[in-house]
């Protein structure tokens, strides 16, 4: 496509390139996964070889990601039938909202600058909603006339708000732990700088115990993706993680004198 642009003078016809990085594997497909000898990853580096070798500089963007969840944990539609690389089609809903993150999170490192889910709820034969409703897809329902419906919010909903709340200002990525240099057993460990301090985010493919560095000054809280919390420490320059599949959060504790503090704000205001 470039090559015709190119011939017909007309490289400026476009605001950006989009991709949609399928890939699949038996857990759950991701930015990095491969697919025979294919993977986002590489999708993504070819796509911009070829945007630098016809001297074209746009944003690329995702303008479809997203996973099914299964029909017996709320999927409107019958699992698909089809399975990718000898794995499975649809997943548990927290298993799609950790593949979720986990694209977020990678699409932020290899720069792309924005990306859409498939879908807002249910929708062609697909089950990769972040809301569910209280009688199907919500786009059928449409179809059907009806206008008013209960939409719930799914798992991948939960941790995308959580995602969003933690680093959705963040002006700082840092690479810890490069895991594209080897997938299978090297951890991804990402810290974002916020407004309101550090947020490092961290997975692994091969479940284990890995140690990311940390501020000993700082009192630290993990969480699981859905904002769980499952450890509390501080006062060493290691954290000996337990990593997953499944994205970890740490994030500052907020101090007792902050917390004390703002309450103490409140009530002045309150009573004024």
């Amino acid at each position: 496509v470039l090559e015709n642009l190119e011939a017909l003078d007309r490289l400026d016809a476009f605001d950006a390139i989009s991709t949609h990085p399928y890939t699949w594997k038996s857990f759950d497909q991701t930015m990095h996964d491969f697919f025979g000898d294919w993977s986002g990853v590489t999708e993504i580096s070819h796509t911009r070889t070829a945007m630098n070798d016809h001297g074209v500089d746009r944003p690329i963007w995702i303008t479809e990601a997203g996973h099914q969840v299964l029909h017996a944990e709320g999927g409107t539609f019958s699992d698909p039938s089809n399975t990718y690389e000898g794995g499975p089609a649809a997943f548990s809903q927290s298993v799609v909202a950790a593949y979720t993150i986990r694209t977020a999170i990678m699409s932020a490192v290899l720069g792309i600058e924005r990306v859409y889910y498939m879908h807002t709820c249910d929708t062609d034969n697909y089950n990769a909603g972040w809301f569910s409703t209280d009688a199907g897809s919500l786009s059928w329902l449409r179809s059907q006339g009806v206008t008013s419906t209960t939409v719930q919010p799914r798992k991948t909903a939960t941790a995308m708000r959580l995602l969003n709340r933690l680093v959705g200002d963040a002006t700082k990525l840092e690479i810890l732990s490069d895991g594209l240099a080897a997938p299978t057993t090297t951890p991804f460990v990402y810290r974002f700088t916020t407004p309101r301090g550090r947020v490092t985010v961290a997975w692994c493919e091969t479940s284990g115990s890995y140690s990311i560095p940390v501020d000993p000054d700082i009192t630290w809280r993990a969480t699981d993706h859905l904002g769980t919390a499952v450890d509390t420490f501080g006062g060493s320059s290691t954290y000996l993680a337990a990593l997953s599949p499944t994205p970890i959060f740490i994030v500052a504790e907020p101090s007792r004198k902050r917390i004390t503090s703002t309450v103490t704000s409140m009530v002045k205001a309150l009573t004024a």
